[in-house]
């Protein structure tokens, strides 16, 4: 639960209300969720669209059913239907257009016109391999941010963690690969443009950057028309779809010819903050050995990155959002990922499914006491276990 600095300072002047809000606290979620609704709705006719959201839907097309609006579902193209696997649940893919709908935050929350949340477009948590609303933090604030109102039409592309590179490339670029398959054409993108790599893709998908608005935590706008477009797939557990690995290797790989798979790569993460591996000095001379070339991608360019792993014949590293590019790698390319203690996850093992790379893991050991919590997820590799994955490449010798 959230409430705002200036009024959280007013309430505390009140003590039965800071009562009243510390029991709240304490109380069973649907409790609480049950009292959120009442506060959005007895104080919508008076703070308008800055009160507390007074409810949800599901989906947005039960939203557009009302009348209020336009629901355009697509149809996936065949090639990423028939490479998706026979478990994947599907996912709806669509453009809703909503007038006079809001977006909350940096991470593109969809509201529509009757205050309400658009559930499967504002993903959050994740309890049993879905986001609920029930769960989701803008169901809890008190008040919203102010409302800037922006004339036109603006297409919502930004969601989750938008700054991780992961999510950038796998949960929010293929958006607009979802938004150009409809006839909806916005004036302008909500969407974050903060940092190099995001500005390059950008310019890359000849965005024009004096269309964009970067969202940040405080954001609140009111459009003419808000355009919505779905999210490719389920975030974090089913990351990524097919759909989306295909739009990213249409849209970013060179058109020219490209050599043959040829360079080794180890994708270094001694700069990073977590996931370090703790005898890289080891690593790094068993892999120089077989002609592994060290890489940081940390400063490195976009395309860069991108022509960097469309040469690769094998990469290795531990577990970051750089494999994100593994995408980029041609098929039949070896991908071999350090799995660090507490990390369960098959979005890379995914992405070598979709792109036709034979993918390798190692499970590595926790970096402290058994029983003592490891915060970086900081870990040691098995020296042995990696020298038995590169033994059948052989060292190399000379350029290919």
């Amino acid at each position: 639960m959230h409430v705002d600095s200036g009024l959280r300072h007013r309430l505390k002047k009140f003590p039965l209300v800071v009562c009243l809000w510390r029991l709240l606290k304490k109380a069973p979620l649907v409790c609480r969720y049950g009292v959120f609704r009442l506060i959005g709705n007895v104080t919508y006719p008076i703070l308008g669209g800055r009160a507390a959201l007074r409810g949800y839907y599901r989906k947005t097309r039960d939203f557009t059913k009302s009348g209020n609006g336009r629901y355009i579902e697509l149809v996936p193209p065949s090639g990423a239907r028939a490479s998706a696997p026979a478990d994947e649940p599907g996912a709806e893919i669509f453009v809703a257009s909503i007038p006079g709908g809001r977006s909350l935050y940096d991470c593109g929350v969809a509201v529509s016109p009757d205050h309400r949340l658009l559930a499967d477009v504002s993903w959050q948590d994740m309890v049993r391999g879905e986001s609920l609303p029930l769960y989701h933090a803008a169901m809890y604030k008190i008040r919203l941010p102010p409302i800037r109102h922006v004339v036109g039409s603006v297409a919502v592309v930004t969601s989750v963690r938008p700054n991780n590179y992961f999510h950038w490339m796998f949960d929010i670029l293929p958006r607009f690969e979802i938004l150009r398959s409809s006839p909806l054409v916005p004036d302008l993108y909500l969407v974050n443009a903060d940092t190099p790599f995001q500005k390059e893709s950008l310019r890359a998908l000849n965005i024009p950057l004096n269309r964009i608005l970067s969202p940040t935590m405080h954001t609140h706008i009111a459009a003419d028309e808000l355009i919505v477009p779905s999210l490719p797939g389920p975030v974090f557990g089913l990351t990524p779809q097919a759909r989306s690995c295909a739009f990213l290797r249409s849209a970013f790989l060179p058109k020219d010819r490209a050599p043959a798979p040829h360079r080794r790569l180890y994708i270094t993460r001694a700069d990073a903050r977590e996931r370090r591996v703790v005898n890289e000095a080891e690593i790094r001379r068993e892999l120089l050995g077989y002609g592994f070339e060290i890489v940081s991608l940390t400063e490195m360019p976009f395309l860069q990155q991108v022509k960097l792993f469309s040469e690769a014949g094998i990469v290795v590293g531990p577990h970051g959002a750089g494999f994100a590019n593994a995408v980029f790698c041609p098929p039949g390319s070896v991908l071999v990922e350090f799995i660090p203690p507490g990390h369960q996850t098959e979005n890379f093992k995914r992405v070598s499914r979709f792109g036709g790379l034979e993918y390798r893991s190692i499970a590595a050991a926790a970096d402290n006491a058994p029983g003592v919590p490891n915060f970086t997820n900081d870990h040691t590799v098995d020296i042995a276990e990696l020298r038995k994955l590169l033994h059948p490449f052989g060292p190399r010798t000379g350029n290919p």
